[in-house]
């Protein structure tokens, strides 16, 4: 290397070193505490805040427990987005000030600040501010001024980066304004169909069958439909709902808060221009709003989409007594104390705790895989007049959990119905194959000794 060459890069790193010295070290007198607070309002104290950044204007007003959006639009606020950036501006601390007011603000950014930010807290009339600018050489702390202040100060670039929210960001993204834990009643119009299920102790399906509903997924349905939200919105307000879909759209769902003598409507419509997404709507609203695709799997086709297909819905605690009765043969097993099952029908006698165990998981892992009749004319059409097994499970309370009747076999199928209930089911023959049938069935075979 010259000796040209060498001179050259000690002057440019003495250039940059004096750079990073007047603008990150000197006089940077350290306040006391190292890093101080920049401003002393609490979070919960501020009622209006604006926001200014190269992705827009926002103004933001406190109302109540609530915020509200005035600027660009009116629209809900996101209670958790904003609480996050209060509190991101009520923690903000400065390393250093500069000891000198900049000649010029334009080299630290400050005549045109990337990011300005204004709040006012309760009951004080003036507004506290804070302009961020650019960067430093080292890129770790950004270039601020407080109130207007003309002292240059150095803050963290992870707080520029915090308070650079858009609209969306900052804007309540709900479809809907309903409380998922209030919804009764559910009505799906998808295609053709209409499946509409009612919620007691658990859902049910009420057209256009009469049936258990699978309480998990229509629950699930209610909270994803009530809570969605949108990842962006197409229109707001939407002139006309034709080019999204929404004029007649794909699927509609009705929910039905308790007492109420109308429902909220949600519709969804394919967008045909965004892959993965939806266009969504709050029906009586002509905001636009899009959403994740995936809901659309929540949604039943028909009414077996979303049927209960268990037979037994018990928890293992809470059953007392098992009878299996068929080809003449009955057995009972009954719970003593917690953990402890003995043998009650046809004669008293000692129970695996293991083997009743296994019955109890084995009764509430059955499915049925389709329906035989709705409401069949002839039981004895499906073996069900004279059924080959009966399992009755009773509960702790005294209540019968329920009775199975197993009727015949066909083609690797068994008929099975709930005694008191119209449906006659199908279900896999060897799911029922290994059940216990006698009281020998209920006794852990103790191995032979050998001779």
């Amino acid at each position: 290397m010259s000796f040209r060459t060498t001179a050259i890069l000690a002057a440019l790193l003495a250039v940059l070193g004096g750079i990073f010295y007047f603008t990150e070290v000197r006089g940077g007198k350290k306040d006391p505490d190292v890093a101080k607070r920049l401003f002393s309002a609490k979070a919960d104290e501020v009622e209006a805040l604006e926001l200014r950044t190269p992705k827009g204007e926002i103004a933001l007003r406190r109302d109540g427990d609530a915020w509200r959006m005035e600027q660009p639009f009116t629209a809900k606020g996101d209670k958790m987005a904003i609480a996050g950036l209060l509190g991101a501006l009520a923690s903000a601390k400065a390393d250093r000030t500069l000891e000198e007011p900049p000649k010029d603000p334009a080299d630290f950014g400050l005549d045109k600040p990337e990011v300005t930010v204004r709040f006012r807290v309760k009951g004080d009339a003036a507004w506290r501010r804070l302009d961020v600018g650019g960067k430093s050489p080292t890129g770790a702390w950004a270039y601020a001024r407080k109130d207007e202040q003309p002292a240059v100060i150095l803050v963290p670039e992870m707080l520029r980066a915090e308070l650079q929210k858009s609209t969306l960001d900052l804007r309540d993204k709900s479809v809907m304004d309903v409380a998922a834990d209030k919804v009764a009643r559910l009505v799906v119009h998808r295609g053709t169909q209409v499946v509409e299920l009612q919620k007691g102790q658990q859902w049910e399906l009420v057209r256009p069958v009469k049936a258990r509903a699978d309480d998990w997924r229509a629950s699930g349905l209610a909270r994803r439909a009530a809570e969605l939200k949108a990842k962006d919105f197409a229109a707001e307000p939407a002139k006309d709902l034709k080019p999204f879909g929404l004029d007649k759209p794909t699927v509609r769902l009705e929910l039905w808060e308790k007492d109420a003598v109308a429902p909220k409507v949600l519709a969804l419509a394919e967008a045909k221009d965004r892959r993965d997404a939806l266009y969504a709507r709050h029906e009586g609203s002509m905001t636009v709003a899009v959403v994740d695709k995936a809901i659309l799997a929540d949604v039943p086709s028909g009414p077996w989409e979303i049927r209960d297909k268990s037979l037994f819905r018990y928890a293992n605690k809470d059953v007392k007594r098992v009878r299996m009765a068929g080809a003449g043969v009955a057995v009972a097993v009954e719970r003593e104390g917690e953990s402890r099952w003995k043998v009650v029908e046809p004669a008293p006698g000692p129970a695996d705790e293991r083997k009743v165990t296994d019955l109890l998981f084995k009764l509430t892992g059955l499915r049925v895989d389709g329906v035989a009749a709705e409401r069949p004319d002839r039981l004895d059409r499906y073996g069900l007049d004279a059924p080959e097994l009966t399992i009755t499970v009773t509960r702790t309370d005294g209540k019968e959990e329920g009775t199975l009747l197993v009727g015949k076999e066909e083609r690797d199928q068994r008929y099975v119905q709930l005694k008191g209930e119209a449906p006659v089911y199908t279900i896999a023959a060897k799911d029922l194959k290994d059940l216990p049938r006698t009281p020998d069935d209920f006794v852990e075979k103790k191995p032979e000794k050998k001779a």
